[in-house]
């Protein structure tokens, strides 16, 4: 249908009445979203019933168009308040412990009242309150994904904003451990009896001050043989003294703390001749 004396703007900076279909289609539009947000699902065909059937007639119109009416947002929508909506979140974690700096897929799928797809998500990640690292738009079947490559363990967590009509929804959070990356380099691993020999590496990420403890297996056990902590740039060392002969197996170990979870390095093994 056309749109009749409509007040629109116009060239040198003017308003003026306007009539046609021009007119009409930004008004039915945007009735047409009003009412898909009041009824959430509501069908393509139920949609146009209801915007031909709430018409407000129009004289000049009588006869000349299959409704001989305007559009009428408040009857279009009167008598169908917004409906009871329900939404839903899912949360789901490719592992829930990584080692610093590997992928990190947290996936998600959502259920609402009427359509879930194209619908905007959110993955929130707690760091002294919720913060967003991620936005998509969720896929045909209402499914959506983030990849992180986290350095610290942290609890994630999704969000669905409101969004036409549809309720926001929060999912269940989940936690996912990091472990620090320790490298390890032995300077030697056969020496003589009173030789040394130095033990050193690199965690990641980053931390100084970071205790370590450098174990050996006793056969039955790793027990600790000496600790240190971490420097600059994340550096460790220990030196290791090959007290009589054998071999021995050494490796590094960090207990976890608030920021990473427990890691241990690979064994390398030391020859005493």
């Amino acid at each position: 249908a056309p749109g009749a004396s409509i007040i629109s703007d116009y060239p040198n900076q003017q308003l003026t009445f306007l009539d046609g279909t021009s007119m009409a289609t930004p008004f039915v539009t945007g009735v047409a979203a009003l009412v898909t947000s009041a009824v959430p699902g509501i069908s393509k065909a139920a949609l146009k019933t209801r915007l031909l059937s709430t018409v407000r007639p129009l004289p000049s119109l009588s006869g000349r168009t299959v409704t001989g009416g305007i559009v009428d947002a408040a009857a279009a929508v009167a008598g169908s308040p917004v409906a009871p909506s329900t939404s839903s979140l899912s949360l789901t974690r490719s592992a829930s412990t990584i080692t610093a700096g590997s992928a990190l897929t947290l996936s998600t799928s959502l259920s609402v009242t009427g359509s879930a797809q194209l619908r905007p998500v959110e993955l929130q990640v707690y760091s002294g309150g919720w913060k967003r690292v991620c936005s998509v738009t969720t896929s045909a079947t209402g499914t959506a994904s983030c990849v992180q490559y986290p350095k610290y363990s942290a609890a994630y967590m999704w969000y669905f904003p409101a969004f036409m009509g549809q309720a926001p929804a929060w999912s269940a959070y989940r936690t996912v451990a990091v472990r620090p990356a320790i490298s390890s380099t032995l300077s030697r691993s056969r020496v003589f009896v009173g030789q040394r020999v130095t033990w050193g590496g690199v965690v990641t990420p980053h931390r100084v001050g970071l205790t370590l403890v450098l174990q050996r297996w006793t056969g039955t056990r790793w027990a600790a043989v000496k600790s240190t902590k971490t420097v600059s740039q994340g550096k460790y060392s220990f030196s290791i003294a090959g007290s009589s002969r054998g071999t021995v197996r050494y490796r590094v170990h960090f207990a976890g703390d608030a920021g990473n979870a427990a890691q241990n390095t690979s064994v390398r093994t030391l020859s005493v001749v």
